[in-house]
């Protein structure tokens, strides 16, 4: 009886590792060549679906990552890809409530960080931009305080988020008409890219500077 036992747990046990073999197998199996271009045709064809579907309301102006994108990363279903598309294409991008210093504070303050959050309409940041300035400062006796000499350097990093950020351009938008300059404008570009959806990111900002030299 014993021995029997012992045969069907040992019986059991290959039937298990059988199964998952099976499954592991079938985990791992990747998709043809022809497989590949049908998703990715699906991909184009359900954004422009959605592009359709959103005629005259406010979206985001997305377009799908390139073919290699998805074979660095990953090929999606593309039901789920469609999903995916759609929380992008109705996601705001707003300025966040962290990135305002305060204008009274009274320290000089060399660099400010403003960020941009790219979120969905759950409320949820899918993304975060931040751009990073370090204008010039001095004291001005006019003013009798800070006031900016040199709009700087502008750079921009990915701040928060699953995506990429890749950088087209940063640099000043505007040079106020004469001295003292008490503020300068800032724009920077590039492109977010989340799950293979790509956002065009395109935004202009102020840098103000206060009496005590905050930034804000």
């Amino acid at each position: 009886m014993k021995r029997l036992i012992c045969s069907i747990i040992a019986l059991t046990f290959i039937g298990v590792v059988n199964v998952f073999s099976v499954s592991t197998s079938a985990a791992e199996l990747a998709l043809s060549q022809e497989q590949k271009e049908k998703y990715y045709q699906q991909y184009l064809n359900d954004l422009q679906d959605l592009q359709s579907h959103y005629i005259g309301q406010e979206v985001l102006n997305v377009t799908v990552a390139n073919v290699e994108y998805f074979e660095k990363n990953g090929w999606i279903e593309p039901s789920q890809f469609k999903t995916i598309l759609n929380e992008v294409m109705t996601s705001k991008i707003v300025v966040s409530n962290e990135a305002h210093s305060n204008s009274l504070a009274r320290k000089i303050v060399t660099s400010i960080t403003k960020s941009f959050n790219i979120t969905n309409t759950t409320g949820h940041i899918i993304g975060r931009i931040n751009a990073i300035v370090t204008p010039q400062s001095a004291y001005d006796s006019d003013r009798d305080g800070m006031v900016l000499t040199s709009p700087g350097t502008i750079t921009t990093a990915k701040g928060w988020g699953a995506g990429s950020w890749s950088q087209t351009h940063a640099g000043v938008s505007h040079w106020p008409q004469g001295q003292p300059y008490t503020h300068f404008g800032y724009s920077i570009a590039g492109n977010y890219t989340y799950q293979g959806v790509v956002i065009p990111f395109t935004t202009n900002f102020t840098v103000s500077i206060s009496k005590n030299g905050a930034l804000y």
